[in-house]
This record gives C-alpha cells, structure tokens and sequence, in this order.
C-alpha cells in the first residue's frame, strides 16, 4: 500500500459487518491467523470469532464497535467455555494443540482506562490481547486496521486499600449511583451479617459464611454477580429502575437463605 495516503476511514453499521471483515481476513487480527468458526455456541451464548494462531493456539474474538467495559467479561467466559471443551474443540479442529492454552483477543474502536485496568491483572497468566480498529477503504478494497493497545504494569509499591464508592463513583450520573445505592441496600438488609467487602474488581457483599453477591460497575450501567443453582453468574444487568425491580423480584427476600444452603467460594 502507498502508506495508506487514499485510506478512507468509514463507520461500520453493525457488529456483523465488523464480524463479516475480520471472518474473511483473520490476518486483520494478527499474522498467521486463520479462522475455525463464526458464532460458535457456548453456554453463554455463540462467540464471535473462534480462531486459530499460528502457533496452533484456540483463539477467541470478541467484537465491539464501539468501546464496552462488558466485553471483557464476555470474553473471559467464551475463553473458560473453550478451555474446558478444548478436547471436543480439538475433535472439531484437529489443527488444534492441546498442549498450549487458549488465548483472548478483544477488538473494538476503543477501550476504556478501567477495563486497560482490568486486563493488568490478566496479563501475566491469560495475556489478553487488546486491538483498536479502524475500517476504511483504499485502492477499492474494504480494509480493518488494528493497532493493538497497551496493557498497563501493575503498580509498584503497596497495594492500595480499596474503598466502598471506587466502582460507585465510576458510574456516569446520580440516577445510575441511586441505583446501585438501591442494589446495596437490598443485599445489606438481608440480614444484619451482610456486610459490604470492597475489592479492586467489584464490590462484594459477605455474611459470616462467606460472599453471597457483588456489584461490578461499568460507566451506563453496573452488573449484579450472584450465587444461583451451585455457580457464580453474571445475572442482571442494570441500568434503569425496570433492571433494578426485576433483579429483586427474582431474588425475592428469601436469597441469603438460597445462597448460603449451598457452598459458596
């Protein structure tokens, strides 16, 4: 390419579209790589891209358009679906090595100080890869460029002591904080041993036998993580009082009762 001097920079219309571009050109993501699947179901739901690098490592994508603290999350789901399924993927996919660890590629126009944050404490084990897209065309020929985007170090020195508003105070607008005030407030009155355990990722609330919930903000809206059916799940998201009324209606008042019948972590 004559250094991109005719690029031509163009929104993309949907998240298929940017799935469709990366799909028929892997290598847009990185040298070597080729494609396995597109949307290939899990139990939280198909997976954008599921991907082979050339080192023989499953790979999965997850796509955004537009800047999303939820994809990690998301991400980090499809990434322990195929961990444990990395035998049946392998059947799947013979060109599959079972012998190195899948891997997670975030791709999306932007991302967020506080999801960077978040993926420094990933990086040494998981080494999630964060790549900024832009589409464009040039000489007649639709282009995705990506520029992968750092992941900061931890800090030095002592850790800091998380306090109760840090994810509070994330939240864009008073109507959004009323709302997690309101979510706390239905997990502290449960019982009087409900009591508020802050931590880097997520506000957690723990009773005499251990954590029973957590909030875990992002910037429109805040997600509520809750012990249901023997397992951690991402339950309810929240971002208006609809969200809210429906969370605790599901719940009921009888939730410590259900939540601590069973061992929690």
């Amino acid at each position: 390419m004559d250094k991109l001097g005719s690029f031509k920079d163009f929104e993309l219309a949907s998240e298929a579209e940017l799935e469709n571009l990366l799909a028929a050109k892997p290598t847009y993501i990185e040298p070597g790589m080729s494609l396995l699947a597109r949307q290939w179901p899990t139990r939280r739901g198909p997976l954008d891209l599921l991907l082979l690098d050339q080192d023989g490592r499953a790979t999965v994508a997850e796509l955004k358009l537009e800047s999303s603290d939820d994809m990690l999350l998301q991400g980090l789901d499809y990434l322990a679906w195929v961990h444990e399924n990395l035998i049946a993927i392998k059947q799947a996919f013979p060109q599959v090595s079972l012998d190195k660890k899948p891997r997670l590629v975030l791709v999306a126009r932007s991302f967020s100080d506080v999801l960077r944050a978040r993926c420094r404490y990933l990086r040494d084990e998981l080494q999630p890869v964060l790549l900024a897209y832009r589409a464009g065309t040039h000489a007649n020929e639709t282009l995705v460029l990506t520029n992968e985007v750092d992941i900061p170090k931890m800090p030095d020195g002592g850790p800091r002591i998380p306090q109760s508003n840090d994810h509070r105070d994330y939240l864009s607008g008073d109507d959004l904080r009323q709302l997690w005030d309101n979510a706390a407030g239905y997990f502290t009155s449960l019982s009087p041993q409900v009591q508020q355990s802050p931590v880097q990722s997520y506000l957690g609330f723990k009773d005499n036998k251990g954590l029973i919930a957590a909030l875990s903000a992002n910037r429109r809206s805040f997600w509520v993580m809750c012990w249901h059916e023997g397992e951690w799940g991402w339950h309810f998201k929240i971002a208006d009082a609809k969200d809210l009324d429906k969370m605790k209606a599901e719940l009921g008042s009888d939730y410590l009762a259900r939540a601590t019948s069973e061992a929690t972590p």
